[in-house]
């Protein structure tokens, strides 16, 4: 029996109707997967394949500009200094080498850049000794290496750790001890004299920075993640450690303090996709993308409470993890290109 006219006008609206209704389904699946891309997040991203073959170190001068750090040649310490401003996507070239902008004789290595961008910390290989210099006034201060009393210098590693405390008027310098593995924690001051903490005896630890109160927090390479908090203060209280809720499958790829002390950033390499990409992979296997990786960026306070994740992305290669000075927002490399993502509030 042929259907009426009225019937087949239904049939035709109630399939318009499905159509429209998978579409939209499809629509919202698809900014619901895309909202937490890093990509999509980001308020600033450049092309950087040109710092990914020339540079190996960068860090933020203000919270517009970075300064670069690259090798001219392969292996030898004749690190070239350039200034990078997002407004402009410009550089600058400030120095053919690091020891031309520090005016000292040696090489330069082991840079760092105080949280405020005021002063830039390196080791003079020549002599062994730190320099800092305000990066506006040329102004210099050099510090010697410490070492621990009674030992041996051969058995000491005096490369260590440098991290610059929040204040950027103070500084730590880590020697660790090659016979027991303990590191010895010294604090030097632009403004004063040097003070060494209480030595801290086993070391098998991820350094990442220094809260305001004068606490050395560490983390550990593997799961699960803990943050080791040593009070380095002249009457310290026993070591603290903070519990951090990762997913256990993740494998740790960097973590980052913030400027003022007060928030880690973590980037994870993730084995695993939310349940949204997984589904519209199934649908529509065609734009699936099994070549790629799953990196996502965490933040949480110093203690692991607040853990949230900020955002993913489905990329061969993802590092160079920075807080900007301000603490608003974070930086880092996807693929060949340079993103800064703002970090929501609390």
């Amino acid at each position: 029996m042929e259907k009426s006219p009225r019937s087949k006008k239904r049939i035709l609206l109630s399939c318009s109707i499905g159509l429209l209704l998978v579409s939209a389904l499809l629509v919202l699946a698809l900014h619901l997967a895309n909202r937490d891309r890093l990509t999509v997040k980001a308020t600033y991203h450049t092309d950087a394949t040109f710092w990914a073959q020339n540079y190996d170190d960068y860090a933020w001068e203000t919270p517009k500009t970075l300064m670069l750090f690259g090798a001219n040649t392969p292996g030898l310490a004749s690190t070239k200094v350039r200034r990078y401003d997002t407004s402009r996507a410009a550089t600058e070239l400030l120095a053919p080498t690091l020891k031309h902008y520090m005016g000292i004789a040696g090489h330069c290595n082991r840079q760092r850049l105080s949280p405020n961008g005021e002063w830039l910390l390196v080791v003079d290989t020549s002599t062994f000794d730190f320099v800092a210099q305000n990066t506006k006034t040329k102004q210099q201060i050099k510090w010697k290496h410490r070492v621990v009393s009674g030992v041996n210098r051969n058995l000491i590693d005096v490369a260590g750790y440098l991290l610059w405390m929040s204040d950027c008027r103070r500084w730590i310098e880590l020697s660790r001890n090659r016979i027991d593995g303990g590191v010895t924690p010294v604090i030097h001051s632009l403004d004063g004299p040097d003070r060494k903490a209480r030595k801290i005896t086993t070391w098998s630890d991820w350094p990442i920075g220094v809260t305001p109160e004068g606490h050395l927090l560490c983390a550990t390479h593997t799961q699960p993640l803990i943050i080791w908090d040593y009070d380095l203060n002249p009457n310290p209280i026993p070591s603290q450690q903070h519990r951090v809720s990762l997913p256990t499958s993740d494998r740790i790829v960097e973590i980052e303090g913030s400027p003022d002390g007060k928030r880690i950033a973590y980037l994870v390499q993730e084995n695993r996709t939310s349940s949204i990409p997984q589904w519209i992979a199934r649908l529509l296997p065609l734009f699936a993308r099994t070549d790629k990786k799953v990196f996502s960026v965490w933040i949480s306070n110093v203690d692991g409470s607040k853990l949230r994740r900020i955002g993913y992305e489905n990329v061969e290669s993802a590092g160079a993890l920075q807080w900007t000075p301000d603490g608003k927002k974070f930086s880092l490399f996807l693929d060949n290109t340079f993103y800064v993502v703002p970090v929501p509030n609390d």
